[in-house]
């Protein structure tokens, strides 16, 4: 299994754009047809976690937030939402936590 490359910020910055007020990513140039400039970045999958493709490679939005908001490449980590809504994108909502933090965290009273 081959490791994958770290995030590189510079391209991530040249596609997309991150509003802290929405929680949303905008697409800053035309990735495809779907994929507009000036549009939110992404689609949901059947989980509700939303997932964004930059050149082949599809990541998780929440990782993308973190990595231009951060400046942080997260990967033996997972994000926890805050208020639990996956499409919450706001830099406050999202916390990272190792995955036996998140099995406590689900455990909820």
């Amino acid at each position: 299994m081959s490791v994958k490359e770290p995030l590189d910020q510079k391209l991530v910055k040249e596609v997309l754009e991150y509003c802290p007020t929405t929680g949303n990513l905008i697409w800053l140039e035309n990735m495809s047809f779907r994929a507009q400039r000036g549009c939110i970045a992404g689609t949901t999958d059947r989980y509700g976690y939303r997932h964004i493709t930059i050149r082949g490679r599809q990541l998780m939005a929440a990782r993308l937030v973190w990595f231009l908001c951060k400046g942080e490449d997260i990967r033996d980590k997972v994000f926890h939402y805050k208020d639990r809504n996956r499409n919450n994108l706001k830099i406050d909502n999202l916390e990272v936590v190792s995955r036996a933090q998140l099995a406590d965290k689900r455990i909820y009273k």
